[in-house]
């Protein structure tokens, strides 16, 4: 009888490893687009936002990449985190600092994040296959 090579079935292991891994990625990557993008919202080049727009640019890359690896529960995962990150930033320190303001740009960042993430969840399936 010749040698065959070994055939792999997938697991349910590897299923559940591949939904944790992309879990734990929607965190970490949601979380860090959340507060670099509050840290760098205010950078403009004359009247243009460019902090703005770059870090809603982020918001939805990062829900529609999220979305097209694993699905809408990892592109909601990612878009808690990054939600979650802005609004840490947004509480006032007991020394009275924050770094979020209810100015035009604090607001069109997290209004626009807020927007823009749940624009990405309700994407149709189809649009991101």
């Amino acid at each position: 009888m010749p040698d065959e090579p070994p055939t792999h079935a997938p697991s349910h292991d590897v299923a559940k490893l591949d939904r944790v891994s992309a879990f734990l990625a929607g965190v970490l990557l949601g979380a860090m687009v959340g507060v670099v993008g509050t840290v760098f919202h205010r950078t403009s080049w004359g009247p243009v936002p460019l902090g703005v727009l770059a870090s809603l640019t982020l918001v939805v890359t990062g829900v529609v990449f999220m979305r097209a690896l694993d699905g809408r529960l990892a592109a909601a995962v990612f878009a808690l985190a990054a939600l979650a990150g802005i609004a840490v930033l947004a509480v006032v320190t007991p020394g009275g600092d924050r770094i979020l303001l209810a100015d035009g740009p604090g607001l069109s960042w997290a209004g626009g994040a807020v927007v823009l993430a749940g624009a990405g969840l309700a994407l149709p399936s189809r649009w991101i296959e």
